[in-house]
């Protein structure tokens, strides 16, 4: 009769000193057990310390695509493969655990295991109970994986439930929702304007704060708001509508220039390191838009011409248009090819007679 007693004492009395749980990047720190916890998940712990061993390898792999210093490739897959084989093993311990399900599925996808990361998202959606409860983060990076398959349809039906207000929230978060929402913004924008519904990609953008540039100055970090608003611009771009997009443009430029003459381009930069394009060919389109603005003619050329040798590049004509355009003001500034003049630094070629 007083078995069941003494046994909760005695777990919860060494509890109190003895049990260890792993923050931040896994230093171990002294805290009470949770009676109730331990019972319900057992592998708590465990399962912890799996994840964050996890998310150390995700940081060390995007800070190395920031920083100065990028991983070779094989180097990059060694860590997501670890990364995958650890969130693998917590998986087992909690099989229900939809933040382990999501990173599984990052890991697997950002490895190339392309039906791995699948399983995981699927699995990760049907015990959310639907799309409409699964994490966004999972939803935008899943829809970005089906619109590189060239599933487009599949892709707007995943974004659409992954949309949200993009506001600065926090410097290169893992799970940062404004990343997330950033994210789902960019790829839906791009799913819908291949479709051909330029409006609803405009839409996407500007109801997730694309157009609202100005009070965002130095907060893209992470948050990819910075990102949203560029978007904005290549959607305009590349529906033709060059005023509209070099004003958006230049409203980012001066909404950035007091923290420099190259934040501009450091940002945008960055943040295509964040978050990855999505189909991959649109970063050369992104790069050569940013290096244009900067009136950085060489580097635009170069992007753009990356670009439009790709076959199936959706844009490509879009990209063949900038570089005539490059060169037409080349020929008529030779002395100075880095001097902007005209809309967005690029002067209307005249006919010759």
């Amino acid at each position: 009769m007083w078995i069941l007693p003494l046994a909760v004492g005695a777990s919860l009395a060494s509890g109190k000193a003895s049990a260890r749980s792993y923050r931040g990047y896994g230093e171990p720190v002294i805290e009470k057990r949770d009676f109730w916890r331990d019972v319900g998940t057992p592998n708590f712990y465990e399962v912890e310390t799996l994840r964050n061993k996890a998310t150390q390898l995700f940081n060390a792999v995007e800070a190395s695509l920031t920083g100065d210093t990028a991983f070779a490739a094989d180097e990059r897959i060694k860590y997501l493969t670890d990364a995958y084989h650890l969130m693998k093993h917590a998986r087992a311990l909690a099989p229900t655990d939809l933040g382990i399900l999501g990173l599984l599925g990052r890991a697997a996808d950002e490895a190339g295991m392309t039906a791995q990361a699948i399983e995981a998202w699927d699995a990760h959606i049907k015990i959310a109970n639907g799309l409409d409860h699964a994490d966004h983060d999972v939803l935008a990076r899943y829809g970005a994986l089906q619109i590189r398959l060239g599933k487009i349809d599949e892709a707007i039906g995943l974004l659409k439930y992954a949309q949200g207000t993009v506001t600065p929230s926090g410097y290169g978060a893992a799970n940062d929702p404004g990343r997330a929402h950033a994210m789902a913004a960019i790829y839906l924008a791009h799913a819908l304007s291949a479709k051909g519904d330029i409006t609803a990609a405009l839409d996407t953008l500007i109801a997730a704060n694309g157009s609202n540039v100005a009070q965002y100055y130095g907060y893209g970090y992470g948050s990819g708001v910075t990102l949203v608003a560029f978007a904005l611009a290549v959607q305009y771009d590349r529906n033709e509508q060059r005023a509209a997009a070099f004003d958006q443009l230049e409203k980012l430029q001066a909404g950035l220039a007091q923290n420099g003459a190259t934040y501009f381009k450091n940002q945008i930069l960055d943040d295509l390191a964040r978050i990855p394009m999505s189909p991959p060919e649109d970063v050369h389109y992104y790069r050569g838009l940013m290096y244009e603005a900067s009136a950085r003619y060489v580097e635009a050329r170069a992007e753009w011409a990356t670009y439009s040798a790709i076959p199936d590049a959706l844009w490509r004509h879009r990209a063949l248009d900038h570089i005539a355009l490059i060169d037409a003001r080349k020929r008529a500034t030779p002395e100075d090819p880095n001097n902007p003049v005209g809309p967005g630094g690029i002067p209307i070629p005249t006919p010759s007679p």
